[in-house]
């Protein structure tokens, strides 16, 4: 689905809602006394069966999309919960009865309505309200009056329901995309795996901090630490005293966290370790990006994994997305990395925090990063002319190009499948039932 259909999806039930919600799907009511009161006080059952109507056909409508949309049990049972007490306990029969008559009371009398009506009411309101069984038949036969048209409409939410829990927890597959990766099969790691932290004026307690949360992590509890920090100020014998890094290293504070992970896959490109957590000391997301490494994270086969934004996907010809981004050197790119292939779609990655194997790294032509490297690094490069960004802010220190970089790892390290889009979940959502650890990922294929 494409963002400005999506919008217009949500703008238009939005619409429904606040314009039409109190008259469009008539309650089911005893008479029309109830309907004034409803209108005035409390939603209907016809507002309630609105909300659910448009909240279930948009939910179908983006499940169903190739821009994965994931909704997990506990969020159903969070909706339908708010939906209950929305309902306020009408619809079940929970309201008490001898108070909802006063109230009818009131508005039938201010409505000026026929005396024989109240009588009606009382003589109803003097049953056993509190029986479970008369309620039943109230309900019944509040079902029974009304028109045949409701029932129809009951039948149709319930659908359009089950229609959407069916495809959210179906793992589908799209038309694949990718094709065997290309892998550096004859490298030896000399470590299994590496943290480097790309540091600026971020706290070195919350840096510390940040390598005991990961270290925590079995998979990474023997990991290597390199800290690199553009602070041209900082101490660097103290930074390491206090986090316990293997490794310090200062840098120019040029090119954000981009120029970081280029610098260290260049300079360390025959000693990069089995697998690298790139990540910057602000950390994003840190209570969902902890679990996302656990759950997904495998040693033996993970080629890469995004810890960022989840399912974004763009035209790669005109590549863009809903935060206001767009560069036209995208396809460019991606002929790079995939010179023998149709670009299409693209998936992007967030936030500049992923983990990727040196064998999927060394895959891409040593070339390629240094290139990279060079235009974001450059005063005088292409990256930083006019004709390149057309009006868009940049400075060596934040580039604009850098943002691009943030969201192309995923097509340098090959991991640019629409199925990884459409299987995983968002961060927030964590895991989905049925999934498993390919959904988030790009494992290396080994034969």
């Amino acid at each position: 689905m494409s963002l400005v259909l999506a919008l217009v999806l949500n703008v238009v039930s939005t619409a429904v809602l606040v314009v039409l919600g109190r008259y469009w799907l008539l309650s089911f009511s005893l008479n029309s006394g109830e309907q004034i009161l409803e209108s005035r006080i409390v939603p209907s059952v016809g507002d309630i069966t609105a909300y659910l109507s448009l909240a279930g056909l948009v939910g179908y409508a983006s499940v169903v999309t190739s821009r994965r949309s994931y909704t997990s049990p506990l969020q159903y049972v969070a909706f339908f919960t708010a939906v209950l007490c929305l309902d306020n306990g009408r619809l079940f029969g929970l309201i008490d009865w001898s108070q909802q008559l006063s109230l009818w009371r009131y508005t039938l009398i201010e409505s000026s309505r026929d005396a024989d009506v109240i009588d009606e009411l009382e003589q109803r309101s003097q049953a056993k309200g509190k029986d479970s069984k008369y309620r039943m038949r109230c309900l019944i036969q509040r079902l029974l009056e009304t028109s045949p048209i409701y029932p129809l409409i009951s039948f149709l939410v319930i659908g359009i329901w089950i229609a959407f829990v069916k495809e959210n927890f179906t793992i589908r597959s799209v038309a694949p995309q990718a094709t065997e990766p290309s892998l550096d099969l004859t490298y030896t790691p000399p470590a299994e795996a590496e943290i480097v932290i790309s540091m600026h004026h971020e706290s070195v307690g919350a840096v510390s901090d940040l390598i005991a949360s990961l270290k925590a992590i079995p998979s990474f509890s023997s990991a290597l630490v390199h800290v690199y920090t553009k602070n041209e100020e900082a101490n660097l014998d103290s930074i390491q005293q206090q986090t316990g890094a293997d490794n310090i290293t200062s840098l120019a504070n040029v090119g954000r966290e981009g120029e970081t992970y280029l610098n260290h896959i260049i300079y360390k490109w025959d000693s990069l370790a089995g697998h690298t957590l790139f990540i910057q000391g602000d950390v994003h997301n840190p209570r969902e990006i902890f679990p996302r490494i656990r759950d997904y994270y495998d040693p033996d086969k993970t080629g890469m994994l995004s810890l960022g934004f989840s399912g974004n996907v763009c035209d790669c010809q005109n590549c863009g997305d809903h935060w206001g981004w767009s560069d036209d050197m995208v396809y460019n790119i991606y002929k790079e990395v995939y010179p023998r292939r149709v670009c299409s779609k693209l998936l992007l990655s967030y936030k500049g925090q992923f983990i990727a194997s040196a064998r999927r790294i060394r895959g891409l032509s040593k070339r390629v990063y240094e290139e990279l490297h060079e235009a974001i690094v450059t005063e005088n490069s292409w990256a930083h002319q006019e004709e390149y960004l057309k009006g868009r802010k940049d400075s060596l220190n934040a580039p604009f190009f850098g943002f691009t970089l943030e969201r192309l790892w995923s097509l340098l390290l090959q991991c640019s499948d629409l199925d990884v889009a459409w299987r995983c979940p968002s961060i927030l959502s964590g895991t989905r039932d049925g999934g498993d650890k390919g959904d988030c990922q790009c494992f290396d294929w080994i034969k």
